[in-house]
Order: structure tokens, then C-alpha cells, then sequence
């Protein structure tokens, strides 16, 4: 990773809980078609606009690093777990736009996120400190074409990231290692598999 301050930053946010292979290539497209220098990936710690996961932020972290680690461009950062709960995004983009003051920082939410960013915390303020890039997965139940144009107003635009047809998801995965919870499961980095048979994460 270079020494010199990114001219194009990301911001990868989410529970992570676990990381997995679409993460991962969410986090390299992102690189690819936003043009990134770096991108940060942050866990969540205390999220204010749902519920938080169960499973605790240093786990979630030491995770991320591990399924990371081979992205010379992603830093994986604790930042959020810096600050009182609850955090929101505005104050991660507020010291992230003062760390990085000639930076241009993009924002890479999900097209869920994306439909429901009008009522996250003062999503307006956000907008002024960032750009958007939306990651679309073929497979998925996208939100109606109503739902996605708050934007307009704004006078903005969403970079849409395609990605790669693939249903894994971290819920799945949740379920899969609370019924079968030695059986290694496709998707998952082995160095984050081992880790989790390391601290006895997502059993009953």
C-alpha cells in the first residue's frame, strides 16, 4: 500500500458477520470501477439505524482482516468501535474527509441501502461529503425503480458496481455453521473458517 494519502478513497461498511467471498469481490470491484487508490473496509460497532450483531466487534474485525488480507488496497479499520454509540455514517465520512482533506471519498452501499438512504441519519449532510456507488448482484430481488430516485432531487448520480450472479449471503452462512458446524462451508476464506472453529463462533 502506498505511503502517500489516496486521491480516491472508499468506504466499505457493513456487519460482516462473517465476511465472505462476495465481500471480498464487492471490495475489488469497487477498486476496479470506481477507480479507488484504497479502500477502507469498517465494521460496524453500534449501528443507529438497526439492529446490532450478535457477534462481538473484535471477532467481526479480526475477521475482516483475515478475509482481506490478500487486497493490498484495503485497509480494514476499527474506526467505528472508536466512537460512542450509536455511529453513524456522517461522523465516519466527517473523520475520514478530515483525515484525507484532498481526498475524493465514495461511499459503496447495496441497493437495500440505497432504497432506504433517504432515512438514514442526516443523509443530506452525507451526500455533501461523498459519492455513491451502488452494488447491484444480478441474482438478487432489486428494490422498484420508484424507490431508488430520491436521488434526482439531489441532483446526483449512483454509480451502479455490477457484480457477479451469487446467492451466498451471511445469513446463510450464520445457518449453515449453527447446523453443521464443523463442515468447512463454500464461500468462506479458510483462514476466517479456522478462526471461527478457533473461538467457537455461530453454534447454538
Amino acid at each position: 500500500m502506498s505511503q502517500s494519502l489516496p486521491a480516491r478513497l472508499g468506504l466499505l461498511g457493513g456487519s460482516f458477520d462473517p465476511p465472505h467471498r462476495m465481500h471480498v469481490r464487492l471490495a475489488q470491484e469497487a477498486l476496479a470501477q470506481c477507480a479507488l487508490d484504497e479502500l477502507w473496509v469498517m465494521p460496524t460497532a453500534w449501528p443507529g439505524h438497526r439492529q446490532a450483531p450478535k457477534t462481538a466487534f473484535e471477532h467481526r474485525l479480526a475477521m475482516c482482516r483475515l478475509a482481506f488480507q490478500s487486497i493490498t488496497s484495503v485497509r480494514v479499520s476499527d474506526l467505528e468501535a472508536q466512537r460512542p454509540a450509536p455511529s453513524y455514517t456522517l461522523q465516519t465520512l466527517e473523520a475520514l474527509a478530515q483525515s484525507h482533506p484532498q481526498a475524493q471519498i465514495w461511499l459503496i452501499i447495496g441497493s437495500d441501502q440505497a432504497a432506504a438512504f433517504h432515512t438514514w441519519h442526516r443523509w443530506t449532510e452525507v451526500l455533501t461529503l461523498c459519492r455513491l456507488a451502488v452494488a447491484l448482484r444480478p441474482d438478487s430481488v432489486q428494490p422498484s425503480p420508484q424507490l431508488l430516485q430520491w436521488h434526482n432531487d439531489h441532483h446526483m448520480e449512483l454509480l451502479n458496481l455490477q457484480l457477479p450472479p451469487d446467492p451466498l449471503s451471511s445469513t446463510q452462512l450464520r445457518a449453515h455453521l449453527r447446523h453443521t458446524p464443523d463442515v468447512h462451508p463454500q464461500g468462506l476464506d479458510p483462514d476466517v473458517w479456522q478462526y471461527i472453529q478457533d473461538h467457537h463462533l455461530y453454534r447454538n
